[in-house]
């Protein structure tokens, strides 16, 4: 679901930012979003990441919703999302790359994570 909900919100709503490289896990996503600062479009809406966060989350949060109601997908208390998120600017190859190989490398390392040995 939230696979084809981000690229539904950047596209859909034709915002001038792409999905580099992502990976989503049980309890987190890690992306790398791109400005797309090739589009010339008059129906094309420029977004700051915040904005975009804001979106991602509202979307993917009314679809989970529709899952409960309509699916018995497990319900979520309070939130489905954190309040907050982290964000870095990356600048130069290299830096980039070894991003992406740890985005690539993330799920490999999911059970050796402490919240996943506690149980979620």
């Amino acid at each position: 679901m939230l696979d084809r909900s981000l690229n539904n919100i950047i596209v859909k709503l034709h915002y001038h930012w792409l999905i580099d490289t992502y990976v989503i896990m049980p309890n987190h996503i890690h992306a790398i979003l791109v400005r797309d600062n090739t589009i010339v479009d008059t129906m094309t809406r420029t977004v700051t990441l915040p904005r975009l966060m804001q979106h991602i989350k509202s979307y993917t949060t009314v679809e989970y919703i529709r899952g409960v109601q309509k699916n018995n997908w497990a319900p979520f208390e309070k939130h489905l999302w954190q309040r907050s998120y982290h964000d870095h600017i990356i600048r130069g190859d290299d830096y980039l790359n070894r991003i992406r190989q740890y985005i690539r490398n993330n799920p490999a390392k999911w059970a050796a994570d402490k919240i996943y040995r506690d149980g979620l």
